[in-house]
């Protein structure tokens, strides 16, 4: 039968209608599993294997893995510097002297404009603009919040005009470092690594939006001597992503996370890894 066929062609011995019916279910089951794994693919949650060092032209095999700077982008407008002050000074000036009346004459003009449509309101409209009063009693939102005052670099809600990326400190470490991960398997997608590195660190509940699916830059560390894998060094791809929506959870596997401006993150870093990360983070 077609099952004795079957048991044959992989070496196995079918004396009874019974072992042929066994084997053919385990094969069956088999096939099944394997088509399962291909379906959905090697899940980073469990235990896997790393992924093997690749090796490159001058024979040095490197492990890959993704780092992930997470920004949150300023959320109010920032305040004009000394030299934009200075420029806009200069701009008006240059378009006071440029224009076809004298700066009386150009008042007068606007004062008669504003007479002319005060007089074709109606009370109700003019009823419901608001009143000099209140607009000489309106006090703007301060740019400085309470984490501004108490130095919380754990806080979102500081440094509002600037943009803050986040880092955490790492197992023996005093610097910083950015969210990161190894890639697990051989084929495992870089971006995929990245949005892992994301997900492990700061939760599910955090909403991010990557800046293109290809790293913004790359770091190189050399080991000193190979590895027990045979690795000698690391080549560490950088991604940036925005974050939209949520923030880190407490006691995940990002430790201590901090919020810092990019002054804040140059002492932070290690003097090497800045160097090579401030040519892509702006």
């Amino acid at each position: 039968t077609r099952r004795t066929r079957e048991c044959k062609s992989v070496g196995l011995r079918c004396d009874s209608a019974a072992t042929v019916t066994a084997t053919a279910t385990a094969m069956s089951r088999a096939r099944s599993a394997v088509s399962l794994v291909l379906a959905r693919g090697f899940s980073s949650r469990g235990p896997s294997a790393a992924a093997k060092p690749v090796a490159d032209k001058a024979g040095n095999a490197w492990r890959l893995q993704a780092a992930v700077s997470v920004e949150r982008y300023p959320r109010v407008l920032p305040a004009p510097s000394p030299l934009e002050l200075k420029v806009q000074a200069v701009h008006d000036k240059v378009r006071l002297e440029k224009s076809f009346y004298s700066a009386q004459e150009a008042q007068d003009e606007i004062d008669a404009k504003a007479k002319s449509k005060k007089a074709k309101e109606t009370d109700s409209n003019a009823s419901s603009l608001p009143k000099q009063q209140d607009i000489n009693e309106f006090v703007p939102a301060s740019r400085t919040t309470e984490a501004d005052q108490t130095n919380n670099q754990q806080s979102l809600e500081r440094a509002l005009d600037q943009k803050l990326f986040l880092v955490g400190k790492a197992d023996g470490s005093t610097s910083a470092a950015f969210v990161s991960a190894p890639q697990e398997t051989d084929d495992e997608p870089l971006r995929r690594v990245a949005e892992r590195a994301v997900e492990q660190a700061c939760g599910k509940d955090v909403e991010v939006f990557f800046i293109g699916n290809t790293p913004n830059g790359v770091v190189t560390e050399k080991f000193e001597k190979p590895a027990a894998d045979g690795a000698t060094g690391t080549k560490t791809f950088f991604f940036r992503c925005i974050l939209m929506k949520g923030n880190v959870v407490k006691g995940g596997a990002l430790k201590d996370p901090l919020w810092l401006t990019r002054e804040e993150l140059s002492k932070q870093l290690a003097p090497a890894t800045w160097e090579s990360v401030q040519r892509f983070l702006y």
